[in-house]
């Protein structure tokens, strides 16, 4: 109910993304492309940045699949952006080690 509601913008970033993978999985991929894209160009404040990493590669699977490559790289492009801050980013670049 919070999610539908718009209060808990992680759960419903969380049910987007179960949406989309359960529409790929079926194959309705113009499905899953209207709902992610939706999704991701209406993304609430304060959803976590990792929960929007997750929806722009599953988004970037459904672009692939689809046969659009340069919209699929953009979106993984993104989704690794998103999904390690950028001081994870450097520290690991700095000193060799993935943080835990």
């Amino acid at each position: 109910m919070a999610a539908a509601e718009g209060r808990d913008v992680d759960l419903w970033a969380h049910a987007v993304h179960g949406v989309g993978v359960m529409l790929r999985s079926l194959g309705r991929l113009g499905e899953a492309l209207t709902t992610l894209e939706a999704a991701v160009d209406r993304l609430p404040a304060g959803v976590s940045p990792r929960l929007v990493a997750d929806l722009h590669q599953v988004l970037a699977f459904v672009y692939c699949a689809r046969g659009d490559l340069d919209r699929s790289a953009r979106a993984t492009d993104k989704a690794l952006r998103l999904a390690a801050p950028p001081d994870e980013v450097a520290m690991t670049a700095t000193s060799g080690a993935p943080m835990a």
